[in-house]
Order: structure tokens, then C-alpha cells, then sequence
């Protein structure tokens, strides 16, 4: 059994955005905060 460390994050304070853009075919999902960009799923 492989175990992960939990990192909590606190984006207390931070405005958080969320990007959807959809084509035909595939859908791409930006997340992003105020200072970085956190993950895009494609």
C-alpha cells in the first residue's frame, strides 16, 4: 500500500477563478488563483 503525504493548502483571502472552454471533441478545465495557476485538466 503506497501512502500520501496531505499537504492543506490556504487560499484564504485569494479570489479563485475557474476557465471552462469547450470545442466539439474535448473540454479543457483551467484552475487559477490570484498569484498561480493551479491545474488545467484537458
Amino acid at each position: 500500500m503506497k501512502l500520501h503525504k496531505i499537504q492543506k493548502k490556504d487560499f484564504g483571502g485569494q479570489e479563485i477563478y475557474v476557465g471552462i472552454e469547450v470545442h466539439k471533441k474535448y473540454l479543457t478545465i483551467a484552475v487559477k488563483s490570484e498569484f498561480l495557476e493551479h491545474k488545467t485538466f484537458v
